[in-house]
């Protein structure tokens, strides 16, 4: 048969292919799939390559990626003019499925059969996968790959065994076939009320419209089903959802196959609705903006309706309000209310609702308290004394005085045999200036004030004298100095100047230049005439700053200016919520309830999931409620044991502010569980407020509101009215309003009737009588040291002593100290104010130099930025009574000045727990301060000479000589006036005698160093080892200024 040759030609129908004899082939049949559907048109599937006759004398053409099979010379005659590949609808049990093939006939007399060819790759055929049909023009090959395409050629073979070469290759598809449900690929709540349902398939409309197919826990009713355009997604309408985890559950739907197939049985999906707003405003600040003004701070933006209705605001000690006002930013309402008094107001709200859909509202009401204090009840403070002339001195305050007082002769003194003539007020009424007998040129004086009024209803005396120095130099040739750069805001800049200096050049913007393109807007020069206001465009938070200052001038005949200088200044992220949550106290309440306070409000999601409490001693939590304030959470746990001590622990709460705080370390608590509470409340402490108009009662555990706020159960000596009474949210502190108490007397105070929280709501049976004083703000003075003027004025100023009490508002006492800071000047500072942030909490004046020491809780690691930046660790402990923990010794250097301390709590420091408050002591480092118990000094300093000394005279040098009692370590340095070393001079053993060092006004460095005064300190140090570290302390120390001309 294979002996002729075949000529291959076009017809409109197709490819014919025909033999020697030229007879055509059949037909060509339809391309075709078992289902009936036509796969492709005929010419795209049919690829053949074919010979030329050679009897025609044609040009010849050869398959060449054929072939013949071995033993017969084979040409390429296609002898199958058609082949059909179809895909079968029918598998295999093993899911495999099926394609068949035909081709049209050969007439060839012998002919034996056709072999069937198939593989994944196109051209690559081996004998192992085809199939041997006989003589049928049609094959079905099963058992392929879903979704693959499969490639087929056939070959014919006659009686002698001869094979011939490949027919032309067609390909197919396996058919995937779909007998699979439809499954779920996405839950979302859209809303309260709206459910979102993504399938992996398009569904039928009346199975997926079908309300009945869908259930969802917790009694969420579907209201209605619709399929989107997609036809993969369906829309639940539901009845309302709170935030939560929720089961939906889906079953009868098919999908659009044939058969169709079925979701059955159900399937459920999980889905979580968070971030509603599902709590009512909250009061996130109360203040008192004037006597008639308050402003009431929500979280979150409020209705207007509900915000200015009046009726929906009460304020204790009946105060009238008059009219309420939402402002622009719809949290804040302005009550206009009858006029206050000093003291303590309770603001109650009720019925305010939120803007949300539908409108959260404040129902039970809510209360907060908040302080009165803009009556005048503060005696004047002198800010600032200083040498005008050689017969003028000027004095400054900080409020307005009488002219009465201020123009008494008697209230002025000046030392060194300086007389006072006459005295002129200012037209600000907050200075005077004295006309004096002549001052000496460089000679230092005190100035003591005392008995100056303000100008309150109830004038308002120094209670005690304020004493400040200053010099007088008779020819000022130095320029003003940069002695501090401060930001007070973002956009609000103080810069202070060691003298006075001129309005128009310190109010010349010109004079200053910042860095990162922040610009000077304005400039103002205060009374005093030494410090500048800066407003500027805003600044940022933690970052650096340098503000470059030239051109200023002083006030002296010489009008000195200053030549250009750079300082350095930033402001921390003060006042900005950037600290997580703090707990506050942890307790049970019943056999099956702990409650946990934070010193915030906390998030709902953080503080109801359970995932972030555990108690030991195996007790189970099982529930978690926030309360309604947002500070306090109810934990549900399995019974609790009589008497038996747990801890708490609480990790990963959030509070609310705009970007949420998370704590990321552990707060663990302990509390015991009585279980047959016996014992009344006691009170520990009562403390007077600093404005006299109000008292903290502290008691030994929880009592009841209803007893605590009953003012019957209160009665204070002395005629004191007590107006109203507030349980704190911790249930162990009540504050009471008062009428005014007074400086420097003792109260007392008797409590009864008060109930605490147990099942046996014990209750005070005998009255309990407590003591309480305040003592008169004004300055403290020891051994010619004297502090003055403190920020805190409830502070107390006291001698460090064993036994004596450390705060103004706890019974902690002293238990030991090292000896050497025993009889130190102390403030007595307030325990409640252990939670404060702030960077710039507590000041106070001194007058000459001193070491500030400041005794912070050892617990606090890592300590406040405030102090690790500006204190040293020094290697000794205080001990206290009523805490268990040491109380870590810090000390810095202080000279004549104001001095600044951060708050307990402030950036930097531990915020895990609420660590014990500090307080401070000062150590007097005066020259002519005589050593411990009256010994001797161990060493003399003199007066450098020549002083003052230029590098550009005969005097290019200057010497410093001292006198030494004994062996000793010694370190002489030169600092300039903003306490920077410049200069070591000496460090090292000496032996006993006098020692001379000269200096050349020039730095470490070998640099010349600019004219001025400097500092030049003598110090005996000694190494003191304790245990395994070894630290070297100053025993003694004394400053002495000299100036370098040039």
């Amino acid at each position: 048969m294979f002996a002729k040759q075949a000529k291959c030609f076009s017809t409109a129908n197709g490819i014919r292919f025909a033999f020697g004899e030229r007879r055509e082939l059949p037909s060509l049949k339809c391309v075709y799939q078992d289902d009936k559907n036509v796969m492709e048109d005929l010419q795209n599937v049919l690829q053949f390559d074919s010979i030329l006759s050679k009897t025609t004398g044609k040009r010849q053409q050869e398959n060449r990626s054929k072939k013949p099979f071995a033993g017969c010379r084979l040409f390429a005659w296609s002898f199958i003019a058609f082949l059909v590949v179809s895909a079968s609808a029918h598998f295999s049990p093993l899911s495999a499925g099926t394609l068949t093939i035909a081709w049209d006939a050969n007439t060839e007399s012998d002919l034996a059969g056709y072999r069937v060819y198939y593989s994944l790759a196109s051209q690559t055929y081996t004998k192992v996968n085809s199939k041997d049909v006989g003589t049928d023009l049609r094959c079905v090959v099963d058992n392929l790959e879903e979704g693959k395409t499969y490639y087929f050629v056939v070959t014919a073979y006659d009686r002698a065994g001869n094979e011939s070469n490949y027919s032309i290759e067609v390909s197919a598809t396996v058919t995937v076939v779909d007998q699979t449900p439809p499954a779920i690929t996405q839950v979302r709540a859209v809303d309260r009320t709206t459910v979102s349902i993504q399938f992996s398939e398009p569904v039928t409309k009346s199975t997926a419209e079908n309300k009945s197919n869908y259930s969802i826990d917790k009694q969420i009713a579907v209201v209605s089903a619709a399929l989107q355009s997609d036809n993969r997604t369906v829309i639940l309408t539901t009845s309302e959802h709170i935030n939560g985890a929720y089961t939906l559950s889906v079953q009868n739907i098919s999908d659009a196959a044939t058969p169709a197939n079925i979701i059955n049985p159900a399937i459920s999906v999980q889905y979580t609705l968070s971030g509603l707003d599902l709590t009512p405003p909250a009061l996130t600040q109360v203040r008192a903006v004037d006597r008639t003004t308050v402003s009431v701070e929500f979280s979150e933006p409020v209705a207007k309706t509900t915000a200015e209705n009046k009726s929906n605001y009460s304020i204790s000690q009946q105060i009238v309000i008059a009219r309420a006002t939402l402002q622009s930013d719809n949290r804040t309402v302005i009550l206009e209310t009858s006029e206050h008094n000093n003291g303590v107001y309770t603001l109650t709200v009720q019925n305010i609702s939120d803007v949300a859909t539908p409108a959260n509202v404040i129902n039970p009401a809510i209360s907060a308290p908040y302080t009165f204090s803009g009556l005048d009840q503060a005696p004047p403070i002198v800010t600032y004394a200083g040498i005008v002339d050689q017969a003028t001195v000027e004095v400054r305050f900080d409020e307005p005085i009488s002219e009465a007082s201020a123009l008494k002769v008697e209230n002025y003194a000046i030392t060194n045999g300086i007389t006072i003539t006459s005295i002129s007020l200012h037209t600000d009424s907050r200075g005077v200036h004295l006309k004096t007998s002549n001052h000496q040129d460089g000679a230092s004086y005190q100035l003591t004030v005392r008995n100056i009024a303000d100008q309150a209803e109830t004038p308002n005396v120094m209670a005690a004298p304020a004493v400040l120095g200053y010099t007088y130099r008779a020819n000022d040739r130095l320029a003003p100095k940069v002695v501090a750069v401060k930001l007070l805001d973002l956009t609000t800049l103080s810069v202070t100047f060691d003298e006075r200096v001129t309005k128009s050049s310190a109010e010349q913007i010109s004079n200053y230049a910042i860095s990162e393109n922040v610009l000077v807007q304005t400039a103002k020069l205060n009374a005093e005439a030494i410090e500048v206001i800066l407003t500027t465009s805003a600044h940022a938070y933690d970052r650096d700053y340098i503000i470059t200052i030239s051109g200023i001038t002083d006030v002296s005949t010489n009008a000195n200016v200053m030549s250009s200088t750079e300082a350095r200044y930033r402001l921390d992220s003060q006042g900005v919520d950037r600290e997580p949550p703090v707990v506050t106290y942890v307790g049970a309440n019943d056999e099956t309830t702990v409650e946990v306070r934070f010193n915030e409000p906390v998030t709902q999601a953080s503080a109801e999931n359970l995932a972030n409490y555990s108690i030991n001693k195996g007790l189970s939590i099982t529930g978690a409620t926030l309360h309604f304030d947002g500070r306090g959470v109810h934990l549900k746990t399995t019974p609790q044991t009589d008497g038996v001590t747990y801890q708490v622990t609480v990790f990963g709460i959030a509070d609310r502010a705009p970007e949420p705080n998370t704590m990321t370390t552990t707060s663990t608590l302990s509390y015991t569980f009585i279980a047959n509470d016996l014992d009344a409340p006691a009170p520990i402490a009562a403390i007077l407020a600093a404005d006299l108009l109000a008292i903290t009662l502290m008691f030994d555990e929880q009592v009841t509101a209803a007893s605590a706020e009953n003012t019957n159960n209160y009665v204070i000596s002395d005629n004191i009215q007590v107006y109203s009474a507030r349980l704190s949210e911790e249930g162990n502190e009540v504050t009471l309003s008062t009428s005014l108490h007074w400086y420097e007397y003792d109260f007392t105070i008797t409590i009864r009737g008060l109930v605490d929280v147990s099942a046996n709501a014990n209750a005070m049976l005998r009255a309990v009588v407590l003591s309480y004083r305040a003592n008169a703000p004004g300055q403290g003075t020891h051994n010619g040291l004297t502090i003055s003027a403190w920020s805190r004025k409830e502070y107390q100023i006291d001698t460090l002593q064993l036994g004596k009490r450390l705060y103004i508002d706890r019974l902690h006492s002293l238990l030991s100290a090292p000896k050497k800071f025993e009889g130190m000047l102390m403030f007595r500072t307030a325990y409640r104010d252990r939670r404060d942030k702030s960077d710039t909490f507590f000041e106070f004046n001194l007058n000459h130099e001193a070491d500030v020491y400041v005794a912070y809780d050892n617990r606090g690691e890592p300590a406040p930025n405030w102090l690790t930046n500006n204190f040293t660790r020094v290697n000794k402990m205080l001990l206290i009574e009523g805490t268990t923990d040491q109380m870590q010794i810090w000390k810095a250097r202080y000279y004549p000045g104001r001095v600044q301390l951060g708050g307990n709590m402030a950036a930097g420091a531990r915020q895990d727990v609420p660590l014990t408050m500090y307080f401070v002591f000062v150590d007097d480092l005066r020259s002519d301060r005589p050593g411990a118990n009256g010994i001797p000094k161990l060493f003399s300093l003199y007066q450098n000479y020549p002083n003052p000394f230029s590098l550009n005279s005969g005097h290019q040098q200057t010497e410093i000589s001292y006198l030494l009692r004994q062996e000793s370590h010694v370190v002489l340095m030169v600092y300039n006036m903003l306490g920077q070393a410049v200069r070591t001079l000496q460090d090292g053993v000496l032996a006993p005698g006098t020692h001379r060092h000269v200096w050349n006004g020039l730095n470490n460095d070998q640099e010349v160093l600019p004219s001025g005064k400097y500092l030049y300190v003598l110090e005996i140090r000694e190494q003191v080892s304790n245990g395994t570290f070894t630290v070297t302390t100053a025993l003694e120390r004394q400053t002495k200024v000299m100036t370098l001309l040039k």
